[in-house]
């Protein structure tokens, strides 16, 4: 049976003699976290372009920090209702 030292370095072993990065689950919940934000990032700023595009730039302005601090499912709801809304408050209404 191997010990925990002796595991790691034959599986770094591995991972070298096959080219395959070893990535430990500190890195993957890293990964995960940073596939997370760049999500959250981009459906903010295409919210905001629309935004903008619909209502104008005070309104996008208005909007930013509410729409910056948003998680993906809010946003993707907004993005969602900003193709019926008449105005930018209809975007983010709880109706």
């Amino acid at each position: 049976m191997l010990c925990n030292a002796e595991y790691v370095a034959e599986v770094r072993q591995l991972a070298e003699e096959y080219k395959m990065p070893f990535v430990t689950s500190f890195e993957r919940v890293g990964e995960k976290r940073g596939e997370k934000r760049g999500s959250q990032q981009t459906a903010a700023k295409t919210l905001l372009r629309l935004i903008e595009r619909k209502f104008g730039p005070e309104a996008k302005e208005a909007s930013r920090a509410r729409v910056e601090r948003a998680e993906v499912g809010e946003l993707e709801m907004w993005l969602d209702r900003i193709l019926d809304a008449e105005r930018v408050e209809d975007v983010f209404s709880t109706d």
